[in-house]
């Protein structure tokens, strides 16, 4: 079995703080449960869904306008935002707490931007 399932066993709080949204969706494929159903027990997204080139759209506008190199900008985020910023799939490598912590500083309800995780990694 992969390390990662059994620290999720191990601490369930480990489903937000370090499993990432492509695992959740290999955990939940079998049973059809969504990765955020996974974490709130709904399906709802809160709003209008935005996918993750639009995250990263929005990444690219906020850095600029506040003067922040990549670095500077995963500094002040708490994440590595390299990859991301060049390919916007890199989201789904992030646990909740990367993309919540990413979203707040887009002032971005995070469940918003998982509408377009793929619909099986199995």
């Amino acid at each position: 079995m992969k390390e990662w399932y059994w620290d999720l066993e191990d601490d369930p709080a480990q489903l937000i703080g370090n499993v990432s949204f492509a695992h959740l969706q290999f955990l939940g494929d079998p049973v059809r449960v969504s990765p955020l159903e996974l974490i709130t027990g709904s399906d709802d997204l809160g709003a209008e869904p935005v996918d993750s080139w639009e995250i990263v759209e929005l990444l690219e506008r906020y850095r600029p306008s506040t003067g922040l190199t990549v670095e500077a900008l995963s500094d002040e985020v708490g994440w590595e935002l390299k990859d991301v910023l060049v390919d916007a799939n890199e989201l789904w490598n992030f646990c909740v707490d990367g993309l919540k912590d990413i979203c707040n500083r887009l002032q971005l309800d995070w469940r918003r931007g998982l509408a377009d995780l793929p619909p099986s990694l199995t």
